[in-house]
């Protein structure tokens, strides 16, 4: 296996000053035109995508195998759907409907494993839950009721989100619509796990009760006040209040106000956890934090959102991608009950564009995911946008943390963009990415999925006219090109699986892998749904059947299974236990935001956080992998980092063997600190 002290430094690979230096009299006195060959071939091999030689792709991709089976996506409703599209914007409802594909993995009738879905359906306009393919038929495929208005044209779910909303060790689901206020539907506890799972297992909340018509694109749950409990943070997209799918409405879309600054979306909203019941009668209650985003960063165009405790305080900070303009980490400093988020951006350098640098890039973030890709201990952010060369390429982001967290203080992200020197900054037009580790050697891979449009016309001139536009014009439909149901862009893009090879750069296997995967796709998903060591994928396509991979690897390496839980609301406090395999019925709730450490004896620590979120309509399920290689030890040192329910901050050592366990963390009382 490769060293993995210092892999992203590329061997061979000289300054941009060494390279050009002229070499003698000879180089002296060239030709103009000379020089100019002299500069430009080195840029234009910098801009080539990356790539190994066939018999190396071979050997990278002999790791991997990947059984493909169709989702089956929910039923489409007596007398088909109706694509609405406010008037004033009906050349663009192609456009105004491309995304609306989620996909998430967890476990929704309690068996202990994430072998379940929930998955929406821009054709179908609907919301299903369902066994995983090849899981067994452990209960029937069911819609839940969303409560839509007669327009169900103009309001239809868009994601889906998995968590124990009220903390009794029952799987809930949080829904976002379109022009609607999400909702939550809690599962109700019948007492027994042997309870035919059904729509009517649950009960439909409403969490903002003003009813704000919202076009809510992403949510994040997370700790975000310290309280020990898990928030709700609301990613909005459109302006709030404008009816953009209503055919009857009579007010103006209103788009962007640019492409690379735009801050007139929706607005972005924290939801702080207030108390809940279970029961055959659940409830969640939630309040508002009131200006919790400094200055103007709640009003971006939101497609993705992360979370991570990017300092180790035991906060969960937070990374807004924001399509059409800057994104934004936002350094966390809350107490229970009161938020308090400080905007940090980049160190601007002469060598560096403004576009490259956190916090002053303009880029259309549409992915955000959270990995420690250079094994410091502390967490990386990979943004996906548009990479597509001869199309509108602007590149993908790895933002890899320089350790230098003094300058949090003064506002300073500790972040440089290092996409291009590991290869990864180009592939197409990039929704959800995923960092994991699909063969458990330690060393994660990534997913992307992308695809635009799917049709006939290709439309990139147009798109490419329309990024000339002045600004002040963009937010008006009427100077956009139509958007019909017949453009392409990027249509036929593979989903890239990108490996890291032994140069540190990673190399793209997705045509060996998947060869015939080019479905338009908007969301991934990733769990060991089997429970056999290593990590299952899910896409959620557009316009198209949404997919599942079951891993089959050949020859994975070992790997540490955990579910991290807290106990669930009422138990009495403890101390930390522990037990091989999956959760039993109720045992606790996912630890949402702890910190796990591994340490194997080749020296490496491998990080995680428990998350059930971080993404585009995607998610992790919150049970954690760690891919061992070939570690010949059998006792494995783990960190676990935490926060009780009361708020308080926890941390204990264990030590545990290869394989699958269930750790239920200390409850305050008695706890270790």
């Amino acid at each position: 296996m490769m060293s993995h002290g210092s892999w992203w430094s590329l061997p061979g690979t000289h300054s941009a000053s060494e390279a050009l230096a002229p070499r003698g009299r000879k180089m002296r006195t060239a030709p103009a035109r000379i020089a100019v060959i002299a500069v430009v071939a080195p840029l234009a091999f910098l801009a080539r995508l990356p790539s190994v030689d066939s018999r190396t792709a071979d050997e990278l991709a002999h790791r991997f195998h990947f059984t493909q089976r169709i989702i089956p996506p929910p039923a489409m409703p007596a007398g088909g759907i109706v694509y609405s599209i406010n008037p004033s914007a009906a050349h663009l409802k192609t456009y105004l409907h491309s995304i609306g594909a989620s996909v998430v993995l967890g476990d929704v009738d309690g068996d202990g494993l994430p072998n379940d879905l929930c998955a929406t359906d821009i054709r179908t306009k609907a919301l299903v839950i369902e066994p995983v393919p090849d899981t067994g038929a452990r209960y029937a495929p069911f819609e839940l009721d969303l409560g839509l208005p007669e327009k169900r044209a103009a309001s239809w779910p868009f994601e889906c989100r998995l968590a124990d909303l009220n903390e009794d060790g029952l799987m809930d689901v949080v829904v976002s619509s379109m022009e609607r206020t999400p909702q939550l539907f809690l599962r109700k506890d019948t007492g027994s796990p042997h309870s035919a799972l059904s729509a009517d297992s649950f009960v439909r909340i409403e969490l903002d009760p003003k009813g704000r018509i919202s076009y809510i694109l992403t949510i994040n749950l997370t700790d975000v006040d310290g309280d020990g409990h898990v928030d709700l943070v609301i990613g909005a997209y459109l302006p709030d209040g404008i009816r953009v799918f209503d055919a009857d409405a009579t007010e103006h879309v209103v788009l962007q106000d640019g492409f690379s600054r735009a801050r007139n979306g929706g607005e972005d909203r924290i939801f702080l956890w207030a108390g809940a019941t279970s029961g055959e009668h659940p409830d969640v209650r939630y309040r508002e934090a009131h200006d919790a985003y400094p200055t103007d960063t709640a009003f971006g165009w939101t497609l993705a959102m992360a979370s991570a405790d990017i300092d180790l305080d035991g906060l969960s900070d937070l990374f807004i991608a924001n399509d059409f303009g800057t994104d934004t980490l936002l350094l966390n400093r809350s107490t229970p009950g009161h938020v308090h988020l400080i905007e940090l951006k980049g160190r601007k350098s002469f060598f560096i564009p403004e576009s490259k640098v956190m916090g002053y890039d303009s880029y259309k973030s549409m992915g955000a995911d959270v990995a420690d890709i250079n094994d410091d201990g502390l967490p990386d952010f990979y943004v996906s946008n548009i990479g597509t060369n001869f199309g509108l390429h602007e590149g993908h982001q790895v933002w890899l943390s320089d350790g230098r967290l003094t300058g949090l203080a003064s506002g300073t992200a500790p972040y440089r963009d290092v996409g291009e020197d590991l290869g990864v900054s180009q592939s197409a037009w990039s929704w959800e990415s995923r960092f994991d580790d699909f063969d458990n050697d330690g060393v994660m891979e990534l997913v992307q999925a992308t695809g635009f449009f799917k049709g006939t016309i290709n439309k990139w001139a147009e798109i490419g006219q329309l990024g000339l536009i002045n600004p002040a014009l963009i937010h008006d439909p009427a100077v956009w090109p139509a958007i019909t149901p017949e453009t392409d862009i990027d249509g036929s893009a593979p989903e890239p699986f990108w490996v890291r090879t032994s140069t540190g750069r990673y190399a793209d296997l997705s045509t060996r892998l998947f060869p015939h995967l080019t479905a338009n796709a908007r969301a991934i998903a990733t769990a060991d749904v089997d429970g056999d060591g290593d990590l299952d994928m899910a896409f959620g396509n557009q316009w198209e059947d949404s997919l599942f991979f079951r891993n089959d690897a050949p020859a994975p390496g070992r790997s540490l299974g955990l579910d991290v839980l807290l106990p669930i609301a009422g138990a009495p406090p403890g101390v930390t236990t522990t037990h091989p395999g999956v959760p039993h019925w109720r045992e606790g709730t996912p630890a949402v935001g702890a910190r796990v450490t591994v340490h194997r004896s080749d020296g490496r620590a491998l990080v995680r956080q428990v998350d059930l979120s971080n993404g585009h309509v995607g998610a992790r399920a919150p049970g954690l992998l760690f891919g061992l290689g070939d570690e010949p030890s059998s006792a494995i040192k783990t960190d676990f980092v935490w926060r009780d329910h009361e708020g308080r901050l926890h941390e204990q050592v264990l030590t545990l063997s290869p394989g699958r366990h269930t750790v239920v963390l200390a409850a305050a009382a008695g706890a270790p600190t």
